[in-house]
């Protein structure tokens, strides 16, 4: 029976991410957070510091102990506030710019496009430069010139300020930058940026390693392979077609394809297999310490993401417990590691990838027990199965919530993909820590590198697999935000209940019911749903939705290619339909779709549809009239006929 009370790190974990989130919504300055946490220590000492208070002393000093994280999180966070500092690029947004910085992150996209992440350090005027503090993007246009971690640069341009374009379904810019402390966005023609010198730090050694280390991989492995290995081992996602990621994702087998836990966890036991053939020369203690140091090492080389740093740090405490012959909780460590993370970069908090991998983790912690435990097979591989089920099970419970509200979508057959990935996804990571330590040995590399792409097509061919089956997938599931809060009230609520059974199941039970089937009546009007979107974009893209049919219809004019814009492909999944692609001819395009008709006509400043119910005109050229409806225009259009307006698609519910 796990007793929550001996996990002081989970009663201060909690209210310490609610001081983090308060802040953020709320827009705390620094001020504004200390004005709120003297007001209330205030109250908090009139109303427990009284000799004959009328709440119990063990209720008070426990109210205390909670206030006094959260206001810790108000705090940490209004000083790591980037929004509201002076003198930092935040404040020349939408300005003419000259800056000077360092590139800390390149990541090269299609056609030759680089995706360069500055850290400024001054702005250029005229003969004198002031300083400047922040990160911004910046996209250089084309590949004349490469640029490397480390690099010292000096780059023009309009800075961009990051908005959502606000289409449904479509991934939001503004809350994913702001995650990593991203200000601004730059373009810019890579021949224009001049580079000034090279600084060499830990994050351009290991850049450069792992740069090292890809094009190893790039000699022995090309295509699938090539993507696959590099996502697993690097942390590189770069080369992965979009297929075999939307494979991945609707089996609920995405986060095979990053770093995590279980390759720090693997690593650190090959380190120390590895380090204790040394034995004579090097002592046990020292051997944890350096197999500590390798796996903060690797953990840099992958790119040092949240979820990768968790199991650093969580492996890190566990390891070093063993040197001073202290045991830890798994739990207590977890909690540890969070706080400790967040403390080093409150903005963590709001990353994807940190959210699901302690979700995941709290998940694994609290109800792997009490799931494997249902069930104890007498087969002795049965029970293995069922084991690595379980912990799926465990993890996925926890992050239900979170995957609905940002993926819209839930894998139905996540346990059966799980069994195969459990089996190739161990071989394939196994023979590719193999492959790291083989890559200095000519002949050798080239036989593992073989044996290692066998157990790709392995890991590829089940989860496409399970991906080709009927019903894999269930999409149109569009959370609000109170729907993911209450989500997690009914797992905690379940999570007590297994571990100390407080109150009635049959609450809980009803509860849950009724949850569910709000989730499934609101996907199923989503779904029987008609409507018809023009999105907000720099080309016609628009789409016609009858029930769980989308027919996407798009010009080409912009982007000079009939590649599938990503706004039809994120709104097809976020509606739960079928994907249909109409493009746009010179012509008059007809779509004729269960008796309903549709023309689309090409006109010199944009495009005209016709429907039974009315005529509309889409202006993609031209200046736009002050009558005109600004979300039937181009987001440019819309941007200059009011700059201080957010721009929005078109939508009509019929």
């Amino acid at each position: 029976m796990l007793d929550l009370r001996k996990f002081p790190l989970l009663h201060a974990l909690f209210p310490f991410l609610i001081g983090l989130v308060s802040c953020y919504s709320l827009n705390w300055t620094v001020f504004n957070t200390l004005f709120f946490v003297l007001l209330a220590s205030i109250l908090a000492f009139f109303t427990f510091g009284k000799r004959h208070s009328i709440i119990p002393p063990i209720w008070g000093r426990l109210i205390c102990f909670h206030f006094l994280w959260f206001a810790f999180g108000s705090v940490l966070f209004s000083v790591n506030d980037f929004r509201f500092f002076k003198d930092t690029i935040h404040t020349k947004l939408n300005t003419e710019v000259v800056l000077s910085g360092e590139i800390v992150e390149v990541k090269k996209g299609i056609g030759g496009k680089q995706q360069l992440v500055v850290e400024t350090n001054s702005i250029i005027q005229a003969d004198s430069s002031a300083s400047c503090s922040g990160k911004i993007i910046v996209f250089a246009q084309d590949d004349l010139r490469t640029f490397s971690c480390g690099d010292l640069i000096i780059v023009g341009g309009k800075l961009l300020s990051i908005s959502d374009l606000n289409n449904p379904g479509e991934f939001k810019s503004v809350a994913f930058y702001q995650s990593r402390k991203v200000s601004g966005i730059l373009f810019s023609q890579s021949e224009v940026i001049q580079k000034t010198g090279k600084r060499t730090s830990m994050n351009s050694l290991l850049t450069s390693w792992r740069d090292f280390l890809a094009e190893q991989m790039e000699k022995e492995l090309s295509g699938t392979f090539l993507g696959i290995s590099k996502a697993l081992i690097l942390g590189d996602k770069s080369d992965l077609d979009q297929e075999t990621m939307n494979a991945f994702s609707t089996t609920g087998s995405m986060h095979v394809l990053a770093v995590s836990g279980l390759h720090i966890g693997l690593i650190l036991l090959l380190f120390q297999r590895i380090i204790g053939l040394f034995s004579r020369w090097i002592s046990k203690r020292q051997g944890i310490i350096l197999a500590i140091v390798l796996i903060w090492v690797y953990g840099g080389i992958t790119g040092a993401s949240p979820a990768v740093m968790r199991a650093v740090v969580m492996f890190t405490i566990l390891s070093g417990s063993q040197v001073f012959r202290r045991q830890h909780h798994p739990l207590n460590v977890l909690g540890f590691s969070a706080i400790g993370l967040l403390c080093f970069d409150p903005w963590m908090l709001f990353d994807l990838g940190f959210q699901l991998s302690y979700a995941a983790m709290f998940g694994i912690f609290l109800l792997y027990k009490p799931i494997i435990d249902a069930w104890i097979p007498s087969n002795k591989w049965v029970r293995k199965g069922w084991e690595g089920t379980a912990v799926g099970f465990a993890a996925t419970i926890v992050t239900t919530p979170l995957i609905l509200y940002h993926f819209h979508q839930f894998p139905n057959y996540f346990a059966l993909a799980n069994l195969g990935v459990m089996v190739f996804g161990f071989a394939v990571l196994m023979l590719g820590m193999v492959f790291l330590f083989t890559v200095w040995i000519p002949y050798l590399v080239k036989l593992v590198a073989l044996v290692f792409a066998f157990s790709i097509f392995g890991l590829v061919y089940w989860v496409n697999w399970v991906d080709s089956l009927s019903g894999a997938v269930s999409g149109g599931f569009q959370l609000a935000g109170w729907e993911v809060i209450s989500a997690y009230v009914l797992v905690f609520g379940w999570i007590i209940y297994v571990h100390k059974r407080p109150f009635k199941r049959i609450w809980l039970t009803l509860a849950t019911g009724l949850l569910i089937s709000f989730w499934s009546y609101e996907r199923f009007h989503v779904l029987e749903s008609r409507e018809f979107v023009i999105f907000n974009s720099n080309q016609f893209v628009a789409a016609v939705k009858i029930k769980n049919e989308v027919y996407g219809v798009y010009d080409r004019k912009w982007n000079g290619s009939w590649k599938v814009p990503r706004e039809l492909e994120a709104y097809a999944k976020f509606t739960g339909s079928q994907l249909h692609i109409v493009r746009l001819y010179h012509a008059q395009t007809w779509l004729k779709v269960n008796s309903e008709e549709w023309a689309f006509s090409k006109k010199y400043e944009g495009v005209e549809i016709k429907h039974a119910k009315g005529k509309l005109f889409y202006r993609t050229g031209g200046i736009p009239d002050m009558l005109e409806q600004p979300s039937l225009m181009t987001t440019r259009l819309q941007q200059y006929a009011n700059p201080e307006r957010a721009t929005k698609p078109f939508q009509l519910v019929y």
